[in-house]
């Protein structure tokens, strides 16, 4: 708003472009804005007096080979690489077993998982965990886990956080290899054989 010289109301976004309703002229790349507010990285601490530079920040790579059956829209996951900078490693069956289970959570995440809303009422249809349909070992890859070991200065031991970064890393992985393996780029979850059928047909 303060580079447009306007009210946060009268600003829209479209094309990854800021613009002012009244003039869509008046734009600005949200690249150039994201670039020009600083460090937007997320941050939660239970002492609000703890020193940034203190912030133990872990960072993953992840890779997914997949095969798409355009006729039923099936998706098999044929190869997954997940690298972490997650510091020291203490017990790395323990964190190769954290990355893994976090990379299955993800794969539920992209599929099957999904939390269904009454639009009349506002509640949940399916509030359980029976309705989630996490994958077993039937439908789970084998995951080959890297870890790049930066010692942390201020992590125990130099250890990082294992424990969440490979969830959310796993659901962007995969609909990066779907849009790959199609050309169709699918930006609501679940990715259901049925919204793949539809998108390749088009």
């Amino acid at each position: 708003a303060p580079k447009l010289k306007a009210k946060l109301e009268d600003l829209d976004l479209r094309d990854s472009q800021v613009f002012l309703k009244s003039d869509p002229a008046e734009k600005t790349p949200l690249e150039q804005i994201v670039k020009d507010s600083g460090d937007l990285i997320g941050r939660a601490t239970t002492n609000p007096n703890f020193p940034k530079e203190m912030d133990g920040k872990c960072f993953s790579a992840h890779f997914a080979e997949v095969e798409v059956d355009t006729w039923t829209g099936n998706v098999r996951i044929t190869r997954y690489v997940a690298a972490h900078d997650s510091g020291t490693i203490l017990n790395r069956l323990t964190a190769e077993s954290q990355i893994k289970g976090g990379v299955v959570q993800g794969i539920g995440m992209a599929f099957s998982e999904e939390l269904l809303i009454d639009r009349v009422t506002g509640i949940p249809i399916n509030p359980n965990y029976r309705d989630a349909k996490v994958p077993t070992h039937l439908e789970a890859p084998e995951v080959e886990v890297i870890f790049v070991e930066h010692f942390d200065p201020y992590g125990v031991f130099g250890g990082k956080v294992v424990g969440e970064p490979p969830i959310t890393a796993a659901v962007a992985t995969i609909a990066n290899a779907i849009f790959n393996a199609t050309g169709k780029r699918f930006k609501e979850l679940p990715i259901t054989p049925d919204k793949i059928v539809r998108a390749v047909q088009v």
